[in-house]
């Protein structure tokens, strides 16, 4: 939060998450960094991952976020 504070700013550059660099700052590369890319992982313990409110957060979540996929991986304008 602090790097992208300052890219508004107007300091410089971050390397920022595609999702934060989209709103107030102007993407610097054309492409994200494939080297950078990762994934996104969310648990639970063992215990937890059979019960139904646990199951409905992630069913929401993991949908949610494929609808999402293209922006959160930067490959939107």
């Amino acid at each position: 939060m602090n790097q992208l504070a300052a890219v508004k700013s107007g300091i410089g550059l971050a390397l920022l998450p595609c999702y934060l660099g989209e709103v107030g700052v102007v993407r610097a590369l054309r492409e994200p960094i494939a080297d950078l890319e990762g994934e996104l992982w969310i648990g639970t313990h063992a215990d937890l991952k059979g019960t139904a409110r646990v199951r409905a957060f992630f069913d929401i979540v993991g949908a949610g976020l494929a609808h999402e996929s293209q922006w959160l991986e930067g490959r939107t304008s």
